[in-house]
């Protein structure tokens, strides 16, 4: 007898990839003999199945990282563009203040200058004891506290004063008046305490001569650092900055807040500044673990014979911007000088 094959019959849904006959249409002999059991036949649509179930646990995390990585790449360029752009903004403060302050101190030691120059053009070394108080008490209404006038003899001895308690000191002593006998400008000293505000102080001194040319005595302004607490008064330095001024000795004079730093010479970690010639902005390590950036400019750029230190704390500043939610790029009020009347040393002097 013939074997006729029956009709080949697929599984559902399989599209004639698994082909299946009817167990009938099977004979043993049509088997092979296998110790191992048969694997169970699988539709393709339960094969596709397995899979999709075997494969979720390793490719969805996959998906996820994928879509997130994008995300996490974009929120950390922000933060750190955000954070250049503070830093940025920060420089740009600092550099800010201390130009302005260094006008304002340009401008009040540029007062006094043109005050002595007034009193010597007005021949105040000529007047008699009574006749040069009198100038001077006129001159000591049209300028503000931290400035004191002082003329003295050929011996350095103080004649008239708007300081009263200064009457009768000498000052032959000081270099100023020592370099006065060979020097026809103006001479910056060194600071020191002032012996009657006790603030500390920067005295400016020229010499006058007499009809013959010979060296006559001296006219001196001192300038304590009143100006600066009358500065800081009307316009605050920002939070988280501090201020520090030194004589060209390294001497600080003037320093803002009070207690910023101590007194004596500049503090350690800004030793470095000290070889600078350019006003200059820098990222200093102040060695407490303050990041602080710092604006300087050297005796030969900024107010003659003086060093000016502005320092803000990078990270205390950006945390209060941060937190306060703040404008960025602040704009700084209008900088005003305490104005004095034009030609108002001379108009003192001659009354």
């Amino acid at each position: 007898m013939i074997d006729v094959p029956h009709e080949t019959q697929y599984g559902p849904g399989t599209f004639g990839l698994l082909a299946i006959k009817p167990p009938h249409a099977q004979r043993p002999t049509d088997v092979a003999p296998s110790r191992h059991k048969a694997m169970p036949l699988v539709t393709t649509d339960r094969w596709l199945g397995l899979v999709t179930t075997e494969k979720a646990s390793t490719w969805v995390p996959l998906l996820l990282l994928l879509i997130a990585a994008p995300l996490f790449a974009i929120i950390l360029t922000s933060a750190f563009s955000v954070r250049t752009e503070q830093e940025a903004e920060l420089y740009e403060e600092a550099i800010r203040w201390l130009i302005n302050i260094e006008d304002e101190q340009k401008h009040v030691f540029g007062e006094a200058g043109r005050a002595l120059s007034a009193l010597i053009d007005t021949g105040v070394g000529a007047m008699s004891p009574a006749q040069c108080a009198t100038v001077l008490a006129r001159l000591r209404t049209y300028y503000p506290r931290h400035f004191m006038f002082t003329v003295t003899d050929a011996n350095g001895v103080i004649r008239c004063s708007t300081e009263p308690l200064a009457l009768g000191h000498s000052i032959a002593d000081r270099s100023t008046f020592q370099q006065a006998h060979i020097t026809d400008g103006i001479i910056q000293g060194l600071s020191r305490p002032s012996e009657y505000s006790g603030k500390p102080m920067i005295p400016l001194v020229r010499r006058y001569v007499d009809d013959a040319g010979r060296f006559a005595g001296t006219v001196n302004a001192v300038i304590d650092t009143a100006w600066l607490e009358d500065l800081l008064q009307r316009k605050p330095l920002p939070p988280h900055a501090s201020l520090l001024i030194a004589d060209r000795a390294g001497t600080l004079f003037a320093r803002a807040p009070e207690g910023s730093a101590p007194p004596g010479g500049l503090p350690e970690f800004l030793h470095p500044l000290l070889g600078a010639t350019q006003r200059e902005v820098t990222d200093i390590d102040d060695g407490r673990g303050r990041r602080l950036i710092t604006a300087h400019s050297p005796p030969e750029v900024g107010v003659r014979e003086t060093r000016s230190i502005l320092n803000i704390d990078r990270d205390g500043s950006g945390r209060r911007r941060d937190a306060a939610g703040v404008k960025r790029h602040p704009e700084l009020p209008p900088w005003r000088h305490e104005e004095l009347p034009p030609g108002c040393a001379a108009q003192a002097v001659v009354g």
